[in-house]
């Protein structure tokens, strides 16, 4: 297939004002969509009544805190009631709930501005189709084909704003989360990033009956999302958690999509750990590259089949519908509840997680597995490397084959930065060190900053 220019692993994305992501393109971005739904209408034409295919398109939208949401927003709408398609406006709200709300009111697509976990220095727009599931790979290149025709021909012109839109009640969407939830006696604190969930999910766990003893990330400025907060900087919360002698904490992404927890120790749990904890009566679930071999191994050892997909949790879901499986996930906290949704949403993981923890009458939850080791880097790149190219596969092949069945080692670029992220994982250490300094020192040539990116899982 054909490859991407503008799709990342979740939507587009970019640096906010720059490329892409000027009002001006994003407006001809809106058409470019509106086309693309008027002739998916058309191609699906003879699958439809008479009735459905006259109805009038319509698109439901959201966005999270960071500043060029708004301004952002209503370009892509410009475009999109310039195509003639409607605009249903959630304003800010979490990823999980546009996903959820798109098929619940019956909107034709969903479209998230977002960047997600990134700072407000980006944003990005993720697409929901009208069973509030991520787009396919053909589907991100067909719309990428009228994007690159709007782009491309000056000629074609396009309004600046946009008339009118309807809001629309995130209400269903809360009752659907806190329906026959009862959290009372527990104690929790929240880190909302200074996102999405800033203040939604306080408002979830108390309408639930939790005591929230304290909020994190919960004054949005349109500056602050993300920035040192959130599910990538898990100690606060693991302070917090610790001060206020609480039974969980909780920290989300910007836009919600991603949780970590931390227990009453103090000490944070990732996606892995968050999966396995979830899908223990499950027969079977679905990982990625990055999930750690202790996952995998744990659930071999029971019994249970464990499926590895590429990153992304659009590959998650897709894998979940193939197998008729309910649970999958990501080591980052994208966890994938496939009888609710089919992409992931933190706070319903938040929430399931905790009616667990007090039907287990507060018997501890992790771990549920032991990790192997592992380290992870991300290292700047320079525009010019390709991953594709032949020496770096040909490298690739042979480190791995010399490797393996002890160490694993994924190297892959990202789908949301210019970095390539590094992960070795095996039982020793120290090998792995010698390992992930092997693998950096041949990618030095093309690394654009000497600083380098590095966590690590003993």
């Amino acid at each position: 297939m054909q490859k991407l220019r503008w799709f990342g692993t979740d939507g587009i994305r970019g640096v906010a004002f720059e490329g892409l992501f000027v009002p001006s393109i994003l407006t001809r971005i809106g058409c470019a969509f509106a086309d693309y739904l008027h002739k998916k209408l058309s191609k699906n034409f003879g699958k439809k009544s008479r009735k459905d295919s006259q109805k009038s398109l319509w698109v439901l939208m959201g966005m999270d805190t960071r500043d060029s949401g708004s301004e952002f927003l209503f370009a892509l709408a410009a475009g999109l009631e310039e195509g003639r398609v409607g605009i249903g406006n959630l304003g800010v709200c979490s990823s999980g709930a546009l996903a959820w709300l798109t098929r619940y009111y019956g909107a034709d697509f969903g479209i998230m501005v977002s960047a997600s976990h990134n700072t407000s220095l980006y944003n990005g727009i993720k697409f929901f189709d009208s069973k509030g599931s991520k787009l396919s790979s053909e589907e991100e290149l067909e719309i990428e084909f009228f994007i690159d025709q709007y782009i491309q021909d000056s000629k074609k012109t396009v309004r600046k704003y946009f008339n009118k839109h309807v809001s629309y009640s995130q209400l269903p969407y809360t009752q659907a989360l806190i329906q026959d939830r009862d959290l009372m006696g527990l104690r929790v604190v929240l880190d909302g990033a200074h996102g999405s969930l800033w203040n939604f999910a306080a408002q979830c766990f108390k309408a639930c009956g939790a005591h929230v003893l304290a909020t994190l990330g919960s004054a949005p400025n349109g500056h602050n999302i993300n920035e040192n907060i959130g599910v990538l900087y898990p100690n606060h919360l693991q302070q917090a958690v610790l001060a206020h002698s609480a039974d969980l904490g909780f920290c989300f992404d910007g836009d919600g999509d991603r949780v970590g927890v931390v227990d009453a120790l103090g000490k944070y749990w990732n996606g892995d750990h968050i999966l396995a904890v979830l899908a223990q009566e499950a027969m079977s679930m679905v990982g990625t590259v990055m999930s750690n071999y202790g996952l995998e191994r744990h659930c071999r050892e029971n019994g249970r089949s464990f499926f590895r997909v590429d990153v992304g949790d659009r590959w998650i879901a897709q894998a979940l519908k193939a197998y008729g499986l309910r649970w999958g996930g990501e080591a980052s906290g994208h966890i994938i509840d496939h009888s609710f949704l089919p992409v992931g949403d933190g706070l319903w993981i938040a929430l399931e997680l905790s009616t667990k923890f007090l039907k287990g009458m507060k018997a501890p939850l992790f771990p549920a597995f032991t990790p192997y080791p592992v380290m992870q880097c991300a290292l700047p790149i320079t525009e010019n490397f390709s991953f594709l190219e032949s020496d770096t596969q040909s490298y690739l092949h042979t480190l791995r084959a010399s490797l393996e069945p002890h160490i694993r080692l994924v190297i892959r670029p990202s789908g949301t930065e210019p970095v390539i992220r590094v992960l070795v994982e095996g039982p020793c250490s120290v090998e792995l060190k010698c390992v992930m300094e092997h693998v950096l020192g041949w990618l030095s040539r093309y690394t654009k900053a000497e600083k380098i990116f590095e966590s690590s899982v003993a």
